[in-house]
């Protein structure tokens, strides 16, 4: 039960119980949870508190809502390690994943004001500058585990777009045409939820947990030539960073 007096705020508790209860097959994978006001009566704790709780296993992937039916449990699934992460990992450029397990969405062309993040990491550039995007899922065994985004520079590379479109390796737009070829990267990660248009993609539902890697690839110059910006599915997707320290 919950302990009003515990150092632990009460939606704390409440979120383990729910917790302990599917994982002992107490509330099964796609078993409607009792409702708020069932909760509340049962515990003798607050709406605000039970709706935190809920709010936060949502978030979390554990549970779901079905507006007008109420809040369920999600389905679990295995987890899928991408172990080496370098953070090339959806580059066209570096050709980091194989054509077998990507999913085109769309190939189209965009520009810096449509696309805060290119402003951001390309800072100063014109909004009006053109970009090349190119939207794919990235699939394992058939089930979608990221939503990858990838934006290079027209200016740089002016017949990407057309390449891509017509479907040419990457091999072959790059060979002998440009010098900036993926030398580093630089990614940060953040947490973010599943929104109307990335859930069904993603087989999520809205709201879910989603882990964001937004990654500049550059140049040997340092000029930066791609942007990635990587959905991670949180229930199938594990990413472990391995480094060695030398010295």
């Amino acid at each position: 039960m919950i302990n009003k007096y515990s150092n632990m705020p009460m939606y704390s508790q409440l979120k383990g119980l729910i917790l302990q209860k599917i994982e002992s097959g107490g509330y099964p994978e796609g078993s409607r949870i009792p409702s708020e006001e069932d909760l509340c009566e049962t515990y003798g704790i607050s709406r605000p508190t039970v709706r935190q709780a809920i709010h936060e296993l949502t978030a979390g992937g554990w549970l779901y809502r079905e507006k007008g039916k109420g809040t369920y449990v999600s389905k679990r699934n295995s987890c899928i390690r991408i172990r080496k992460y370098n953070g090339f990992y959806g580059s066209l450029l570096a050709e980091s994943i194989p054509a077998c397990k990507r999913q085109q969405i769309s190939i189209h062309r965009v520009t810096a004001g449509e696309v805060p993040i290119l402003q951001e990491i390309f800072f100063g550039i014109d909004p009006g500058s053109a970009f090349v995007c190119s939207e794919f899922l990235i699939l394992e065994e058939e089930e979608p585990i990221a939503r990858i985004g990838s934006y290079m520079p027209l200016a740089l590379f002016p017949d990407m777009l057309e390449g891509l479109q017509a479907n040419r390796p990457m091999l072959d737009l790059l060979k002998g045409k440009y010098p900036f070829l993926p030398h580093a990267a630089k990614s940060s990660l953040e947490i973010t939820s599943a929104g109307t248009e990335d859930s069904p993609l993603l087989h999520v539902h809205p709201g879910q947990s989603l882990l964001k890697v937004t990654s500049a690839i550059h140049a040997k110059g340092g000029q930066v030539v791609e942007v990635v910006v990587s959905l991670f599915r949180g229930d199938k997707c594990r990413i472990m960073l391995e480094n060695t320290l030398h010295g």
